[in-house]
C-alpha cells in the first residue's frame, strides 16, 4: 500500500504521467506539477521553479504554505549557470535539503541561491530533467506529521522528474512552433500589404500618366484646329 490508499506505484505514476503528457499548455502543466502532485502524494507544500529565460529559473507556482512564499520573488531568481543548478543537473535525481546544503557548503553562491538554500522546511529538491538539461526544480515540503519519504516515494519522484522535464521541453517546443507560425503569418501579411501598396502606387502612376497624356493630346488638337 501507499499512504494507506492502496494505490500502487504504477497507478500513482500513471495518473500523474497522464496529466503531464495530456497537456501542452503552460498553465495546465504548472497545475499538474504543483497542485496535483501535492494532493496525490499528500505533501504539505510544493514550489515549482521553471526556466524563465536563458539566465534564470523563476518561481512559477506554489501550493500550500511554502517557505519560499515569504520571500521577495526577485530573491528567488536562481541563476541558470549557478552552482545550485549545476549541482542538481549533475545529481539528476531527488536530493534531500540536508544533502544539498552539505554539498554546497562553502561554495560561492549568489544571493538568490543563498536565500533559497537557507530556507527552512524544505525536505526534497527534485530536478526536472530532459536530454541532460535541467528545465526546472521542485522544492518539496514534509508530509503532514512526518518528514520521511520512503524509497518508493523517491523512485516515484525520480520518474516524475524526468517525465516533467520532457513535458516542459515539449511545451516549449510547441510554443516555439506557434511563435514561428505567427511570425510567418505576419511576414506573409506584410508581403501581401506591400504588394497591395505597390499595386495601388502603380495604378496611381498609370492613371496620372494617362491623364497627363490625354490633356497634352487635347491641347495639341485644339492648337491644330485653331491654326489650320
Amino acid at each position: 500500500t501507499w499512504q494507506g490508499r492502496g494505490a500502487s506505484y504504477a497507478k500513482v505514476v500513471g495518473r500523474l504521467a497522464e496529466s503531464l503528457s495530456a497537456t501542452l499548455e503552460p498553465g495546465a502543466l504548472r497545475r499538474a506539477l504543483v497542485h496535483k502532485l501535492s494532493r496525490t502524494m499528500h505533501i504539505s507544500w510544493v514550489s515549482l521553479f521553471l526556466r524563465a529565460d536563458a539566465q534564470t529559473y523563476a518561481l512559477a507556482g506554489s501550493h500550500g504554505l511554502a517557505p519560499a512564499a515569504a520571500l521577495d520573488p526577485a530573491e528567488l531568481a536562481l541563476p541558470a549557470d549557478g552552482l545550485l543548478a549545476a549541482f542538481m543537473a549533475d545529481w539528476g535525481r531527488p536530493a534531500t535539503h540536508a544533502h544539498l546544503r552539505q554539498a554546497l557548503r562553502g561554495a560561492a553562491l549568489s544571493a538568490a541561491e543563498q536565500a533559497v538554500v537557507a530556507l527552512e522546511g524544505v525536505v526534497l529538491w527534485v530536478p526536472l530533467m530532459a536530454g541532460g538539461v535541467l528545465h526546472g526544480l521542485l522544492l518539496i515540503g514534509p508530509r503532514p506529521g512526518s518528514d520521511f519519504y520512503a524509497r518508493e516515494d523517491l523512485e516515484i519522484l525520480t520518474t516524475l522528474g524526468h517525465q516533467s522535464g520532457v513535458a516542459i521541453q515539449n511545451t516549449r517546443l510547441v510554443m516555439e512552433v506557434q511563435a514561428s507560425r505567427q511570425e510567418l503569418a505576419r511576414a506573409h501579411q506584410q508581403l501581401l500589404d506591400a504588394g497591395e501598396q505597390e499595386r495601388l502606387a502603380l495604378a496611381r502612376e498609370l492613371h496620372d500618366g494617362a491623364v497627363q497624356q490625354l490633356i497634352g493630346i487635347s491641347y495639341q488638337l485644339v492648337a491644330c484646329l485653331l491654326y489650320t
